[in-house]
């Protein structure tokens, strides 16, 4: 599995940080117009999840990027209930 981090700020740098119980990816910078990516597999008990943290000046958010127990229903037929 991959995730791509895309910064589509013309002129803004993000940082981001993203996480999962079993690694820590470390603080990261995007310079505008820049990507960056990570990959990895689901462990074994199909629980990986990865949440990242962004911010750029006085904006934060923080968000799932990936969660095996969702996005796998998805990739077999599954249904968000959305």
């Amino acid at each position: 599995h991959y995730v791509r981090i895309v910064n589509n700020f013309t002129d803004e740098t993000i940082e981001y940080h993203c996480i999962s119980r079993d690694d820590d990816l470390g603080q990261r910078i995007l310079q505008p117009k820049e990507e960056g990516e990570f990959s990895f597999k689901i462990n074994f008990g199909g629980t990986t999840r990865f949440y990242c943290y962004f911010w750029y000046q006085n904006f934060n958010a923080s968000f799932d990027v990936f969660d095996a127990d969702v996005d796998e229903d998805l990739d077999c037929g599954g249904d968000r209930g959305i």
